[in-house]
């Protein structure tokens, strides 16, 4: 099997003890200086409470819950070092400096795709060992699974899943999908402190996206090619 990551998504989710949700509409994003002034809606905002959302053409969404910040941007057509999730979450974050920030968390998505019967064979038996569990139930098991990784700067949670990706409106395949999860808990005692750990660990994310793809390709899609770990 030689097949090759494919990355679609990065997400920054930022956990705090509380957040307002009414904050998060177009004009303060825009006029605060946190997305370009030329970004497009493409699709009406959400605005309770509970919880608010805008999404932009340029593919990027903002979600804000009472203690929840999610910033997503979509890689289909964008190249991986030319993303602006980074700033806007930093520049969001700035504009809230007083908020008592725990955590973060920088994520990516990507899949890889082949025959189904490949996919299947290939997380059931490569990855896992075969063995009687194979035989159980009317059909063949579907493999999903977490592997924890701990770094000098973070924990690396990998999830691997028999899913069908969705390449286009009318078509999917199977594929495997790798999703990444860079945790980190924010340390300082201070506001400011656990602000500016949160901004460090942001700033990581093209060491982080680089680690992810070389995990995966080297590790499990082209095991043959294995690297040093970083």
């Amino acid at each position: 099997m030689n097949l090759v990551l494919n990355i679609k998504e990065i997400a920054i989710a930022i956990v705090a003890d509380s957040f307002n949700p009414l904050l998060l509409t177009a004009d303060f994003l825009k006029y605060g200086g946190i997305i370009p002034a030329g970004w497009e809606l493409s699709q009406q905002p959400v605005l309770s409470a509970m919880a608010s959302q805008v999404v932009f053409q340029s593919g990027v969404s903002i979600l804000a819950q009472a203690n929840r910040l999610l910033f997503v941007e979509a890689l289909v057509a964008t190249d991986p070092k030319e993303v602006t999730l980074a700033t806007i979450a930093q520049k969001y974050t700035h504009a809230l400096p007083q908020a008592n920030y725990q955590a973060v968390g920088i994520n990516f998505t990507g899949f890889a795709n082949s025959m189904g019967e490949t996919v299947h064979h290939y997380l059931t038996n490569t990855l896992l060992a075969p063995g009687p569990w194979h035989s159980f139930g009317e059909t063949a098991p579907r493999a999903t699974f977490r592997l924890s990784y701990t770094l000098k700067q973070a924990q690396l949670n990998l999830d691997i899943a028999e899913v069908n990706w969705q390449i286009s409106e009318r078509e999917e395949q199977p594929a495997i999908l790798f999703a990444a999860n860079f945790d980190h808990l924010l340390q300082s005692s201070t506001p400011s402190g656990r602000l500016q750990e949160l901004n460090q660990a942001i700033d990581r994310w093209p060491t982080y996206l680089e680690t992810y793809h070389n995990l995966v390709n080297s590790r499990f899609l082209q095991p043959e090619r294995a690297v040093s770990p970083v």
